[in-house]
């Protein structure tokens, strides 16, 4: 007999509250909750994954959930009766768990800090990186704690080839508000033209700045002042 793939908990959630219309205190009794608890829960949840809770059969009046509440919600949530992939059980995520919910938050909630330079942007998920485990065969796992989930083109979207594990110095130079510069007609990051010519990079930015030619900026060793002209 086939064995359905387990699903992520927004995928999850979203089924059971959107697609079924579950009830808050239905979902939160197959969360393991006490009968009649955890709808507060239930509804925090739902808005952590972006998913719009204006229904008017569940007028449950919001309030505000303390930490240790928050704690209950996402443990429950986390149980491994719901994800089986082994990287997020009773609130233990890994670091690919946290870099797949973190990306997919990014572009599909509108209250994310981040939203607007995401999501805002049209920046989307591909379909198949809506399951976890696809995710995680695409990316394997990151290399060193010192990489995280990276978009080679900032413009593009998140999907197996446009993403990479990198570290931070190499998003640092994928920015859109990286510092490029032309030398020879060639497109050249300011870190790399800066060790290139043994300059600290806070200094060629600081020369060019001033108002220094990129020439000579390059070409001045350190310590050294502008010529002044005659």
């Amino acid at each position: 007999m086939d064995v359905a793939a387990p699903e992520a908990p927004d995928v999850w959630l979203r089924r059971r509250y959107v697609d079924e219309c579950a009830s808050y205190r239905q979902i939160a009794a197959e969360l393991g909750y006490a009968p009649g608890s955890g709808q507060r829960g239930v509804r925090w949840l739902l808005g952590h994954f972006g998913i719009d809770v204006r229904r008017g059969s569940d007028a449950v009046r919001t309030q505000w959930l303390g930490n240790d509440e928050r704690r209950r919600a996402w443990g429950a949530m986390n149980r491994e009766r719901i994800l089986t992939h082994g990287c997020s059980i009773m609130g233990q995520r890994t670091p690919e768990y946290r870099a797949w919910c973190g990306m997919r938050e990014r572009c599909s909630n509108e209250s994310h800090h981040a939203y607007s330079s995401y999501g805002g942007r049209g920046i989307q998920v591909c379909e198949r990186w809506n399951s976890f485990e696809s995710f995680l065969e695409d990316m394997g796992p990151r290399p060193t704690p010192k990489h995280s989930l990276d978009r080679i083109d900032n413009d593009g979207n998140y999907c197996p080839e446009n993403c990479r594990w990198a570290t931070k110095l190499q998003q640092t130079r994928n920015r859109r508000t990286s510092d490029m510069l032309t030398i020879n007609g060639r497109q050249v990051h300011l870190h790399d033209a800066a060790h290139a010519a043994c300059l600290a990079p806070r200094t060629l930015k600081a020369r060019l700045r001033s108002g220094w030619p990129l020439a000579e900026a390059l070409a001045t060793p350190a310590g050294q002042r502008a010529r002044r002209s005659a």
